[in-house]
């Protein structure tokens, strides 16, 4: 006598659920991917506003990390970008902003002379920013201020942009 009996209504049972498990893996797949081949067209889009070094990446839950290091970037390529952040998804969420130095430009101190001011407005739109590094930017001790007012702001971006 075998132990694995089942009864015709059993194994449609099993049949159903094995063909529904089937069926949302590969939904969830095909989404995995589109989102993905997004991403990545994405990131093309930004690299050309970014220049050198420059990127644009998302962490696993869609939000956002802007890295510039292109010492020619300024206050009307931040507008690209956000406008380009804008299109692809109007609720995404810029978590980190950060403008450095690369490789390119030798690890020196990072100097972005043309983000002044006027780009305080537009990164105050971005209220779910928690990194924000603004060392080198032509950004006033007034526009620092205005920044520290983004709710989400961690304690080490407060410090260093206080200073």
């Amino acid at each position: 006598m075998s132990r694995w009996r089942f009864s015709t209504a059993e194994l449609l049972l099993l049949f159903t659920g094995a063909v529904l498990w089937i069926g949302f893996s590969a939904a969830d797949y095909r989404e995995s991917q589109r989102v993905q081949r997004e991403r990545e067209r994405m990131q093309a889009l930004a690299a050309e506003i970014l220049g050198v070094e420059g990127r644009l990446d998302f962490d696993s839950d869609g939000s956002v990390t802007i890295i510039v290091c292109d010492r020619s970037f300024d206050d009307e390529r931040l507008s690209s970008m956000a406008a380009l952040i804008g299109k692809w998804d109007a609720d995404s969420k810029v978590r980190q902003l950060m403008f450095g130095s690369g490789s390119k430009t030798a690890g020196t101190p990072p100097k972005l002379p043309g983000v002044t001011d006027d780009s305080v407005g537009l990164i105050l739109q971005w209220d779910r920013l928690e990194w924000l590094f603004i060392e080198g930017t032509a950004i006033s001790s007034v526009g620092r201020e205005k920044l520290l007012k983004l709710p989400q702001l961690n304690e080490f971006t407060r410090d260093s942009i206080g200073k």
